[in-house]
C-alpha cells in the first residue's frame, strides 16, 4: 500500500487497483488458508470417527454443532476487537492496541470457561434437544465432555488470532493451523485405533486429540502476540491492568455480533432439527456435506477478513474513500473465486464414497443432491460473507448486520414447510436454506449500495 503524499499522487488507476488488488490477496489467501485449516481440523475428525460407524459419526456431527455455537460467540468477541483494533493500526496508536488486545483476550477466556462447564454438565440433555437418539446420546456424551476442554484454549486462539491479523499478519495464524492440523490428525490415528505405547480409546481418542492439539495451537499464538520484533503487539505491562473504558467500547461492538452470530448458529441448530424430523439419514448426510460445503465456503473468509482489517485500517487513517474502494475490491475478488470453490464443491459428490465408505448408499446418494444445490449457491454465499464480515462489520454496522440475521428465520420456516408438511423431504429443505441466503444478499447489497454502513466508533 502506497503511504507517501508523493506516491499517491503518481500512482495511476490501473496501477493503484492492481497494488490494491495484491495487498488484499496477500492478507486474504493466508486468512483463507487459517481457516481452511481449521476446518480441516474439524473433518479430519470426522473422517476419522467416521471409520467407527454411523451411529460415532451423528454423535460427532451433532457435537460439531454444539461446539460451532460457542466457537461463533467467541469469535465475535474476536471480531469485535478486529474492528477497533484494525483502526487503531491504522493510527499507529500502540498503547491502545495493547490495552484492548488484553481486554478481549481475558473476556474470551472467561466466556470460555463458562461455555465449557454449561457443555459438560448438560452434554445429555443438549443432545436430546438436537433431535440425537438415545444410541446417539450415549456415544456423545463422553466426547462432548472432553472436547468442552478445549474451549478455553480454542478461544485465545482464534482471538489471538484476530488480535494478528488486525494489525496485517496473515500469515502466522495460518502456520499455527498448519501445526495444529497436523497435530490433530496424527494423534486422531495414534489415540482411536492405537499405536506404539498409545492405547485405543475410539471416539473419546478423538476428544483426546482435539484438546492436545488446540492447546498447542494457543501456545504458538501466545509467543507471536508477546514478540517484541512487532510494534503492535501485547505488552507485558498491560496483562493485569482492567481498562474499563475499552472493554465497555468492546462489549458495545460484541454484543450485537455475538446475538448475531448466536441467531445464526442456533438458525443452524434449527435446520439440524428438521433435518432430524426427517430421519437419520439425511442428518448424517446434512453432516457430511456441512463440512465439505464449509470448507470451499471458508475461502471467502479470507476476503471478509481482509475486507474488515484493510477498510479499518482506511477508516484509522481518514480515508474514507479508500475505505469505499477495498470494499469493492473484495467483493469482485470474492465473486470470481465462489466460481472455483462452487465447481469444488460439485467435485466432491465424486469423492463422498471414498471420504465416508461406512455411511449407506442412500445417505451418500442424498448428500450427493445437497452438494449440487450448494455448489449453485456459492456465488451468493461469498457475497454475502465479505458483505457482512467484511465491509458491514469494518464499517462498524453491527446493528445492521444483526437484524439480517433474522432472516433466518424465513429460511427456517420454508425448509421445514417445504421437507415435511409438503413431502420434498431432503431437497426441500436445501431450498429453505436458499431462500434464507437470497433475502441476506438482496439486504446486505441495498445496505452497502446505500453507503450508510461507515460509522465513527465512539
Amino acid at each position: 500500500m502506497s503511504t507517501g503524499t508523493v506516491e499517491h499522487a503518481q500512482e495511476t488507476p490501473a496501477s493503484g487497483t492492481r497494488s490494491k488488488r495484491g495487498e488484499i490477496l496477500r492478507f486474504a489467501l493466508p486468512a483463507s488458508l487459517e481457516v481452511v485449516l481449521f476446518q480441516l481440523v474439524m473433518l479430519v475428525d470426522q473422517l476419522f470417527v467416521a471409520s467407527l460407524g454411523e451411529l460415532s459419526f451423528v454423535a460427532a456431527g451433532l457435537t460439531g454443532q454444539l461446539f460451532g455455537l460457542a466457537f461463533v460467540v467467541l469469535a465475535a468477541l474476536g471480531s469485535g476487537a478486529a474492528i477497533r483494533l484494525a483502526r487503531y493500526a491504522g493510527a499507529g496508536d500502540e498503547e491502545s492496541f495493547s490495552i484492548l488486545s488484553v481486554q478481549v483476550l481475558w473476556l474470551a477466556l472467561l466466556v470460555a470457561v463458562t461455555l465449557a462447564a454449561g457443555m459438560g454438565l448438560g452434554a445429555g440433555p443438549l443432545m436430546r434437544a438436537l433431535g440425537a437418539e438415545p444410541a446417539v446420546v450415549e456415544r456423545g456424551v463422553l466426547f462432548i465432555r472432553l472436547v468442552a476442554w478445549s474451549l478455553p484454549f480454542m478461544a485465545l486462539t482464534e482471538v489471538g488470532n484476530q488480535v494478528l491479523r488486525s494489525r496485517g499478519e496473515a500469515r502466522s495464524p495460518a502456520l499455527i493451523g498448519a501445526v495444529s492440523l497436523v497435530t490433530n490428525s496424527v494423534l486422531n490415528y495414534a489415540l482411536i485405533f492405537g499405536w506404539w505405547v498409545l492405547p485405543e480409546m475410539g471416539l473419546a481418542g478423538a476428544g483426546v486429540a482435539t484438546v492436545v492439539a488446540r492447546g498447542l495451537g494457543f501456545v504458538l499464538v501466545c509467543q507471536r502476540l508477546l514478540s517484541r520484533r512487532h510494534a503492535l503487539r501485547v505488552r507485558v505491562e498491560h496483562l493485569w491492568r482492567l481498562e474499563l473504558t475499552p472493554l465497555r467500547q468492546l462489549v458495545a461492538l460484541a454484543l450485537p455480533m455475538a446475538a448475531g452470530q448466536g441467531v445464526w448458529m442456533l438458525g443452524l441448530l434449527g435446520y439440524t432439527k428438521v433435518f432430524a424430523a426427517l430421519g437419520t439419514a439425511e442428518l448424517a448426510a446434512a453432516s457430511a456435506i456441512g463440512q465439505l460445503e464449509t470448507l470451499c465456503l471458508m475461502v471467502s473468509f479470507g476476503f471478509g477478513m481482509a475486507c474488515l482489517t484493510l477498510v479499518g485500517q482506511e477508516l484509522g487513517r481518514r480515508d474514507g474513500a479508500k475505505a469505499h474502494e477495498v470494499a469493492a475490491e473484495c467483493l469482485r475478488l470474492a465473486l470470481g473465486v465462489s466460481v472455483v470453490t462452487g465447481a469444488a464443491v460439485a467435485a466432491g459428490t465424486l469423492l463422498l464414497g471414498t471420504l465416508y465408505p461406512r455411511l449407506e448408499p442412500g445417505t451418500l446418494a442424498l448428500a450427493s443432491i445437497g452438494l449440487m444445490v450448494l455448489a449453485l449457491l456459492q456465488p451468493v454465499k461469498a457475497l454475502n460473507m465479505v458483505l457482512a464480515n467484511g465491509v458491514l462489520r469494518g464499517g462498524g454496522d453491527v446493528r445492521f448486520h444483526l437484524a439480517c440475521e433474522l432472516l433466518m428465520l424465513v429460511g427456517i420456516a420454508c425448509a421445514y414447510a417445504l421437507g415435511v408438511p409438503l413431502g420434498w423431504g431432503f431437497l426441500g429443505v436445501l431450498v429453505g436454506k436458499a431462500c434464507e441466503e437470497l433475502l441476506k444478499l438482496a439486504a446486505f447489497s441495498w445496505r452497502y449500495r446505500s453507503q450508510r454502513w461507515v460509522h465513527e466508533l465512539s
